[in-house]
């Protein structure tokens, strides 16, 4: 494989978009574009590699269209790369404020124009319903084989598009439009970045503080200990 360009960096790595240059058929049934996510040897501990690693591979086996997929991995003495799906739109977070500009007052005439957008300071509630009833398809297959999470946010909810592009009608209940619809592209959602997740089942229960502040739910906050069922404050944040 080589790296085409930068897409992001974390605390223990980088991500890039890149692209596999054998057959892509050799491996996985590989796309020719990936995400490549390159991780210094030295800046973790081999157990959390392995752990995250083992976490992704449970997570193929579901083959939830919510998660984002490995297909495979490269290593040499300094680095370790996880080849994975390539989301090309971005993430959540992106998509809102693409949507919902800081300078965007989100009044009338914006409802008219972005059939996306509700009659108040947010989506549609179709959207929103779209929207979490992936998120919390992709929270159930997680649950199913005991794994949390532990750092949802929209940050890491990549988006892509039906390779059929799919068309969904959306009601605009406007004054101007009282009954028309609009036909639009809505994205999947693609959960990602598991480099805190661990495998916790709703028995099981740990205190480690672990997550962004605003997306963590209160037991986590207030180091008590807690099970794989902390994700869902967190989505209920997004929700929100």
């Amino acid at each position: 494989y080589k790296t085409i360009k930068s897409l992001g960096k974390g605390s223990f790595g980088s991500v890039h978009k890149g692209v596999y240059i054998l057959n892509r058929n050799e491996v996985n049934n590989m796309p020719r574009t990936l995400a490549i996510k390159i991780i210094k040897k030295k800046q973790l501990k081999k157990e959390y590699i392995i752990a995250e690693i083992n976490i992704m591979l449970k997570l193929n086996s579901k083959n939830n269209q919510n998660i984002i997929k490995l297909y495979d991995i490269a290593q040499d003495e300094e680095k370790i790369c996880l080849l994975m799906e390539y989301c090309p739109y971005k993430d959540l977070s992106s998509y809102m404020e693409r949507h919902f500009p800081k300078n965007n007052n989100n009044n009338i005439s914006n409802y008219n124009n972005d059939p996306l957008i509700g009659p108040w300071d947010g989506f549609n509630e179709l959207i929103v319903l779209y929207f979490i009833f992936q998120l919390t398809s992709a929270i159930k297959c997680m649950n199913e084989i005991n794994i949390c999470h532990r750092d949802l946010k929209p940050q890491n909810i990549l988006l892509t598009y039906d390779p059929e592009r799919r068309l969904h009608a959306l009601p605009r209940d406007t004054f101007s439009y009282p009954t028309s619809y609009c036909l639009v592209h809505l994205p999947i959602l693609k959960v990602t970045d598991f480099d805190f997740a661990k495998i916790l089942s709703s028995e099981d229960l740990t205190a480690t503080m672990l997550g962004t502040p605003n997306y963590m739910a209160p037991e986590i906050l207030n180091g008590k200990h807690y099970s794989n069922l902390a994700d869902l404050w967190s989505v209920g944040v997004i929700l929100y």
